[in-house]
């Protein structure tokens, strides 16, 4: 358990480790400050709309790959079976939650007539 933990901060910390390249456009190069364009902060929360999400799918995904393998290689053993079920499942959900929350968060941006790629 202690190497999924590794696994799952590794992930986590790969992913947050380029934010400085997506918030890099919000900082004005002469005063050091933020600017205060309504475009570019609406830009920087697409862009993070998109990390945060990409970053649930890959680590959904990743867990339904971890679930299918453990449920192969469970060998009769019924405990290690209903673990790899357990992880299916969460998985399976976790992806449909990534899933809806994107149709979601596409439709209110359409409803209130804003842009979004």
């Amino acid at each position: 358990m202690e190497r999924i933990k590794k696994i799952k901060y590794f992930i986590i910390g790969s992913a947050l480790l380029p934010a400085y390249t997506f918030a890099a456009p919000l900082i004005d190069k002469d005063t050091g400050g933020p600017k205060a364009s309504p475009s570019d902060v609406t830009k920087f929360i697409e862009r993070v709309k998109n990390i945060i999400l990409g970053v649930a799918g890959i680590i959904a995904i990743a867990m339904l790959i971890y679930g299918g393998f453990l449920y192969m290689t469970s060998g009769g053993n019924e405990e290690r079976a209903q673990k790899a079920k357990t992880y299916l499942t969460y998985a399976i959900g976790g992806l449909l939650l990534v899933l809806l929350s994107y149709v979601i968060v596409y439709l209110l941006v359409k409803t209130v007539g804003g842009n979004i790629k």
